[in-house]
């Protein structure tokens, strides 16, 4: 079926009729080749069938080529240019029985690849060898490596180790080449140096600085000459070195040192010294232009040095830029990736791997098939994350609307309700909320005062603990406004806070016969047993101050009896310090800070029944925050109902997902889901600017412009639909249409220029006449 549909599709877009249903015994491979920095000229394709060889072409400039295939044949595609790194295509035309019993035509199989330029140095063996063969699953030839579900992580570490070999070589290479040409410059400098020809030795040595800036001999054996070279042209301007021509040197140097030429200047001045030795004033200026010589030489290092250090800190950056390269590429993420290398590339000149990497990713990139499926696979992950992030910004206002519809704040409830109706409009619950909310409202006009008076009371009541008497004035609010729900959620509460004091009560009477018995036995200042009993209702009640004072009080009296009751009321105090720092953690929800407290209480006094408490409740609400926080994003992290308690830390990196997925939902039109996010980047930082205008710019949106949306929508509905079938004319002709409606959508502007990048391989495949009727079909499927 998925051939048959294939023929029909290929017929109407490349021939411009349709097949007859015919028995054809063979197919066609039609195909590109391209070469990196030069022309694919004099490439050779050799051809073989069955390990014969069957022919030889030689393509011409345009790289096409056309070359039919026999069903059950083994075909072989050697691809060769002498400057370029061979590669190899295996056509294995072998197909099952029965296939041909309907339909035996398929359609050309289009192949393009790319030959890359050698690297010197770089000697790539085993080159791994593309193979096209028969696929049942879709009735037709395909490439293998389309049949896996993505390209495997350890094909892709195998390339980025490929691919690092190769480059370590090539530099190693580079080096060992440089070091021969410093060795090279150096001997030829020494044997020009011993036969005096000082001017050719020179710049030989220079030849050896600009190799190694850092070795010292041959700068020095520069400046050394430099010198010689110096003297021997000052002689030959200024005459032999005598008394007559001393006032010459002398003017000579004085000239040479304000030009700032303090090598020569300090050539002229020895050259004078030689004729008045005991002249101070010309060793003053000697001696000055010495200084200054110096200063330039120090300049001239740390120059040399700086240098260094921007290298170091470019080859740093380029580190980053590899590792981040490496990272985008196993994750298939072949644009970004290359977009690191092409950075790293910028960095330093020893950027080999950098530059082998983006030809490896453009090798990928040269089959069309291969390129458009791993970007339908990045879009449908796109696809999916968004999806992820719709819903939860939908469950997320739905929840923040029942959370103010609970503490009956209903006009902020209802603003969210209506923000999750934008992203989800066929959703019925909001809609629902909604309506009740108003409903609510109205009846608040009506009987508001008598509604909120019963409220007031019952909510004083319910504060004291006079939970019957609370019960009965909520019950009369319900009945009042029936469909307003924060009485009858108090009606609930108080009903199980009563069927739970039925156990209390139990409890509260064992608690209170310990007291009576422990206090009776205190005032008969039997007090070892009356610590016994105290210590038994502490236990009942952990959270009960009487207790542990009547425990503290006994320590402190039996302390003065012996020794032993003195260590245990230090002891105590000890504990108890301790356990209020705790609960003060505890109750600030630093709950690392309150376990480690309650054990070091429990150091004091081993096994005390309220430290083990409060430490299970801790490990009990970490492991429920571990649980809800296993899949959630930081930004699902965050109570937006308790920010004050949000670190700094989780408050940025909220804010950085929130506007990111804004950004995500501007680029696809989903204004209610952006309005969403910029809302809660605007929640963790309330006076930001950038969330500020992104909120406005999305509201507009919302209530509405001057862009013509129905045919904007219909016509991105479209250019999707085309772009996804890979139909990339039609796609190209619909966005533009979308532009028209829209001239300033991103959105848009992006697809178009994805699209001319397809199209621009593409169109390798098809002649102006395909072109042409393609574009036909989508003005027709326009006008219609």
């Amino acid at each position: 079926m998925f051939r048959i549909l294939t023929v029909i599709i290929v017929c109407f877009l490349f021939c411009g009729n349709i097949y007859a249903q015919e028995t054809k015994s063979y197919f066609y491979i039609t195909g590109k080749i391209k070469v990196d920095q030069g022309l694919v000229d004099g490439t050779k394709i050799q051809i073989s069938r069955d390990e014969a060889l069957l022919n030889t072409i030689t393509v011409n400039r345009t790289g096409n080529f056309r070359v039919k295939i026999d069903l059950n044949h083994i075909y072989r595609f050697h691809f060769n240019n002498d400057a370029y790194y061979a590669k190899t295509v295996e056509v294995d035309a072998h197909i099952p029985p029965n296939v041909c019993d309907q339909n035996c035509v398929f359609p050309p199989y289009q192949l393009a690849l790319m030959l890359f330029k050698k690297v010197p140095g770089v000697v790539e063996t085993n080159a791994e060898i593309g193979r096209i063969s028969y696929n049942p699953k879709v009735d037709n030839f395909d490439a293998e490596m389309l049949r896996n579900n993505s390209l495997k992580e350890n094909e892709m570490s195998s390339v980025l180790t490929t691919v690092k070999s190769s480059s370590q070589k090539y530099e190693e290479q580079k080096v060992k080449k440089k070091k021969e040409e410093y060795r090279e410059a150096i001997t030829a400098a020494d044997r020009l140096y011993k036969a005096k020809n000082y001017e050719i030795a020179m710049q030989r040595y220079r030849d050896a600085v600009l190799i190694f800036p850092h070795i010292v001999y041959a700068r020095n054996r520069v400046n050394q000459l430099y010198s010689i070279l110096v003297a021997e042209q000052v002689r030959s301007v200024l005459g032999d070195v005598v008394e007559e021509n001393f006032l010459k040197y002398v003017n000579y140097g004085d000239r040479k040192f304000n030009e700032r030429e303090y090598t020569v200047a300090k050539v002229s001045y020895q050259m004078a010294l030689q004729i008045k030795p005991d002249e101070t004033s010309l060793k003053n200026k000697l001696y000055n232009c010495n200084h200054e010589y110096k200063k330039l030489q120090e300049l001239a290092l740390e120059e040399v040095n700086h240098n260094q250090s921007v290298y170091e800190a470019r080859k740093q950056k380029y580190d980053e830029l590899i590792q981040n390269g490496n990272i985008s590429f196993q994750e298939e993420d072949l644009a970004k990736a290359k977009d690191y290398f092409a950075q790293a590339a910028t960095q330093i000149k020893e950027n080999s791997y950098a530059m082998l990497m983006i030809s490896k990713i453009e090798d990928l990139y040269s089959n069309d098939d291969a390129a458009l499926k791993l970007a339908r696979e990045r879009e449908a992950a796109e696809k999916e994350r968004l999806q992820i992030a719709r819903n939860r910004a939908y469950n997320d206002a739905i929840s923040e609307a029942d959370r103010m519809f609970d503490q009956r704040l209903y006009r902020d409830a209802i603003e969210y309700v209506e923000l999750a109706l934008t992203i989800k409009s066929f959703e019925p619950y909001p809609q629902k909320q909604i309506y009740l909310i108003k409903k609510i409202l109205a009846k608040l006009q009506l009987q508001g005062e008598s509604y909120n008076d019963y409220i007031r009371k019952a909510d004083a009541a319910f504060y004291n603990k006079e939970y019957k008497a609370a019960r009965a004035m909520y019950v009369q609010a319900h009945e009042l406004i029936s469909d307003e729900q924060y009485a009858l959620h108090k009606i609930e509460t108080i009903d199980r806070i009563l069927e739970n004091s039925k156990n209390e009560n139990e409890i509260a009477g064992k608690y209170s016969n310990f007291i009576k018995t422990a206090d009776q036995l205190y005032g008969d200042q039997l007090f070892e047993k009356a610590l016994s009993v105290y210590q038994q209702a502490s236990k009942l009640k952990p959270t009960e101050s009487y207790p542990r004072s009547q425990i503290k009080k006994i320590r402190g009296i039996l302390s003065q009896e012996n020794d032993e009751q003195k260590r245990l009321l230090q002891l105590q105090n000890n504990f108890d310090d301790v356990i209020v720092k705790a609960d003060n953690a505890f109750n600030q929800q630093s709950y690392t800070s309150a376990r480690s407290l309650y054990q070091k209480a429990l150091q004091i006094l081993p096994g005390q029944e309220y430290p083990l408490s409060q430490l299970d409740k801790i490990d009990r609400i970490l492991k429920e925050k571990e649980r809800i926080n296993a899949n959630k994003s930081k930004l699902e992290q965050i109570d937006f109902s308790n920010l004050q308690n949000v670190s700094q830390e989780d408050r940025e990196a909220a804010y950085n997902e929130a506007m990111a997925l804004g950004e995500s939902f501007i680029k696809s039109k989903e204004w209610g889901i952006a309005r969403f996010y910029f809302r809660r980047a605007l929640a963790l930082y309330s006076h930001d600017e950038s969330a500020t205008n992104k909120l406005a710019f999305v509201d507009q949106k919302i209530r509405g412009d001057n862009v013509n949306e129905s045919k904007y929508n219909e016509m991105i509905k479209k250019a999707d639909e085309a772009f996804n079938s890979g139909d990339f004319a039609v796609a190209k002709f619909y966005y533009s249409k979308a532009k028209e409606a829209n001239p300033n959508d991103e959105y848009v502007q992006e697809r178009i220029s994805v699209v001319n990048r397809l199209a621009e391989t593409s169109a390798s495949r098809a002649s102006n006449r395909e072109f042409d009727a393609a574009l036909k079909r989508a003005n027709d499927a326009f006008i219609a």
